[in-house]
């Protein structure tokens, strides 16, 4: 009862269904840290579709990367691939970050009001199948959903191919098309939804290889487009977390060298966008409120 209240207090309140905290996390966040008055045309774009098309990065920075990944450990799972970064991929990818992305980040960093790190990246392969429309099992989240983080967390991804829509791209709600969105497909869950009649509230990433964009998925819905059957889509996932911090210069990738690196999981990311229970969750809060960059 009370989970199912605050599932409709969400849908009604914030048009998303994160955690009912999260979301409040996020209002409270916006009102007294977030520099929304901000003048750039990258942020402004991202505060209002809840996306922004970034940088292409040229074929040339991304065929050393495609070389390597030939080479990489693959670790299959089903209608998915993911790949091993190894040194040698870890020193190409930070270096394309900072040479293409180096400059958004820091207008992310004056609309935070706080340092940015990439706490996780990714690259991984998305295979084409036959879908179950009754199937609860997912592959690489192609069902519509928020990410239960805070919403200093939030996504880059860079294209490693064109991508048309036989390939399944990233399919997301636009800010202003959400209650439409909720509304017209019914939407309960990323299981029980209806999609008919929904398409053209919809941003489908297609494009060229190397093709980048910023996404908040933790306040818009979103889901993996999935690739006609003998078709798939490769892209590198950055990972990114405003970060509690006095510190006026910022080493993007402070977390790489750690016990728990950020090419192997998560961690970096739960710890400072997953906080568990309510405690947690102001102290996070609290801690942001008190660190001027």
């Amino acid at each position: 009862m009370q989970n199912g209240l605050k599932k409709n207090l969400n849908f009604y309140l914030f048009s998303n269904q994160n955690y009912f905290t999260y979301n409040l996390f996020n209002k409270i966040y916006s009102l007294l840290k977030l520099n929304k008055k901000i003048k750039n045309q990258l942020i402004n774009k991202y505060q209002a579709n809840g996306f922004v098309k970034s940088r292409q990065v040229k074929s040339e920075d991304l065929a050393e990367i495609k070389i390597i990944l030939q080479n990489s450990k693959k670790i299959k799972k089903k209608n998915l691939i993911e790949y091993e970064i190894n040194d040698e991929l870890r020193l190409k990818i930070k270096k394309l970050f900072i040479q293409y992305f180096l400059d958004d980040i820091k207008h992310f960093e004056n609309y935070f009001s706080s340092n940015i790190f990439v706490t996780h990246v990714k690259i991984s392969t998305n295979i084409g199948f036959k879908t179950n429309n009754e199937d609860k099992v997912q592959y690489y989240s192609e069902n519509y959903h928020t990410d239960n983080y805070i919403f200093t967390y939030f996504k880059l991804f860079v294209n490693l191919e064109d991508v048309g829509d036989d390939k399944g791209p990233l399919h997301f709600v636009p800010t202003n098309n959400q209650k439409k969105f909720i509304k017209l497909s019914n939407y309960k869950n990323r299981y029980l939804y209806d999609e008919n009649n929904i398409d053209h509230l919809i941003y489908k990433n297609v494009g060229k290889e190397g093709d980048s964009i910023f996404v908040n998925t933790t306040e818009n819905l979103h889901k993996a487009g999935i690739p006609d059957i003998g078709k798939s889509r490769t892209v590198i996932r950055f990972e990114l977390n405003a970060i509690p911090s006095n510190k006026s210069k910022n080493d993007l990738f402070n977390y790489e060298n750690k016990e728990k690196n950020i090419y192997n999981d998560e961690y970096w990311s739960k710890i400072y966008a997953k906080p568990k229970g309510i405690l947690n969750t102001i102290l996070l809060l609290v801690n942001f409120l008190k660190k001027i960059r």
